[in-house]
């Protein structure tokens, strides 16, 4: 086991869905998730189709309204691995004391954007809803529970070498909508949902599976340029659950 202790929600709490739910539906699936919510180890969530693990993530935008983008490392999640990415997240960890779910998913955040984007004053967190993907073992074991978040300036340095191909002209730029359309069959399942609902709706390339098939994902030593420009319930730790949880 990882000895990391992450939160996670039995699978049949999500119904048999795989797209972007925007609000007010996103937040009911929220607490439908969140019923059953547990503490479980992350070695364990991963590799069992038992559990969902919801997942708080951002979607970056600069004042010129661009978003922010990256490139996964090869070594990445099978269906992540070299793609390019929306998005910037990652698993609630267990607490040392009980918190409200509102404020774990607010740090989880901005541990996340501080760590992997060097980040370290964090604005207004504006939730938009919840994205799924069933098309995969590993997509369908996640949620993710995605905000909006201004930045404010236009370029970050991407620092989590252990998620993102740091040389890689497309971690940390920012690229206005029109110019994500041309890196849109380079994306990965969650940042194509967010792409075609939130950013650019009603988009869509009934093509993009067989042309992602087609089109070789660039290689992580990809140079970057220099001129590129819920449920308020309380979780606490694990020796407050009930008897038997896993």
């Amino acid at each position: 086991m990882s000895g990391q202790t992450i939160l996670a929600t039995p699978t049949e709490a999500l119904p048999e869905i795989g797209s972007f739910i925007p609000l007010p539906e996103g937040k009911r699936l929220l607490d439908s998730i969140l019923a059953n919510a547990r503490w479980v180890d992350r070695t364990l969530a991963e590799r069992s189709n038992r559990y969902v693990q919801p997942i708080p993530c951002a979607i970056l935008i600069d004042p010129s309204g661009r978003y922010g983008l990256f490139r996964r490392v090869e070594a990445a999640r099978s269906d992540l691995s070299r793609h390019v990415t929306l998005i910037v997240g990652g698993h609630i960890d267990q607490p040392s004391r009980a918190a409200p779910f509102a404020a774990l998913v607010a740090e989880t955040l901005r541990r996340e954007l501080r760590e992997e984007v060097g980040l370290n004053h964090v604005g207004a967190m504006d939730m938009v809803g919840v994205v799924t993907d069933r098309t995969t073992a590993a997509g369908a074991r996640h949620v993710g529970i995605v905000h909006r978040i201004r930045v404010p300036e236009g370029r970050l340095k991407a620092r989590a070498d252990e998620e993102f191909a740091l040389r890689s002209k497309y971690s940390g730029t920012f690229f206005d909508a029109v110019s994500l359309a041309r890196v849109y069959p380079q994306f990965d399942a969650w940042s194509v949902l967010l792409f075609e609902h939130v950013i650019s709706p009603g988009f869509h390339s009934a093509s993009h599976l067989r042309r992602q098939l087609e089109l070789p994902l660039a290689t992580e030593n990809e140079s970057r340029p220099d001129d590129v420009a819920t449920r308020q319930r309380t979780l606490g730790p694990r020796s407050r659950r009930r008897k038997g949880a896993a």
